[in-house]
């Protein structure tokens, strides 16, 4: 499965679950620039993928794990509106919750604290799925299966 499909998702859960909030994907200049970004944003990023050893099958196939980060920006710490009560919120929303073309739900790894800044709480949500990775090649034509033999060995 690719990429922004699952980042894609998340947002579409969260949003759901937390509609009076600004829900994006993490912008690529975060790390240098996070200003411009509004109090009571979530973030969703990709943080990598881990992959298992191939499975030759004439065209490899792997079980991908992508890492996602949902980032909490609030100015409340606490209260009905504060990080702790969104990241709670967060945490029912995605926690088991199965993508389509993903062979299991969603798994929480972590959530921690990231800094205050700016008058804003950062909070993160580290979660995993997994998924199939199969290489995308030609492949080679052979011949065709025309007839099938049942023989039984006597053992």
């Amino acid at each position: 499965m690719n990429t922004k499909p699952i980042i894609d998702a998340v947002i579409a859960r969260l949003q759901q679950y937390l509609p009076a909030r600004r829900i994006a994907s993490c912008p690529e200049n975060i790390l240098i620039g996070p200003d411009y970004l509004t109090p009571g944003d979530v973030l969703v990023g990709y943080r990598g993928s881990e992959f298992s050893a191939p499975e030759d099958v004439d065209s490899p196939v792997q079980t991908q794990r992508p890492q996602l980060m949902v980032a909490v920006l609030l100015p409340e710490l606490d209260g009905e509106d504060g990080v702790l009560a969104t990241l709670d919120t967060i945490r029912q929303a995605l926690g088991g919750y199965r993508l389509s073309d993903c062979h299991r739900g969603i798994r929480l790894v972590r959530d921690r604290y990231v800094g205050y800044t700016g008058g804003r709480w950062h909070y993160a949500i580290d979660c995993t799925t997994e998924t199939l990775f199969i290489e995308d090649r030609e492949q080679a034509d052979g011949p065709l299966l025309t007839t099938v033999n049942y023989e039984e060995k006597d053992a």
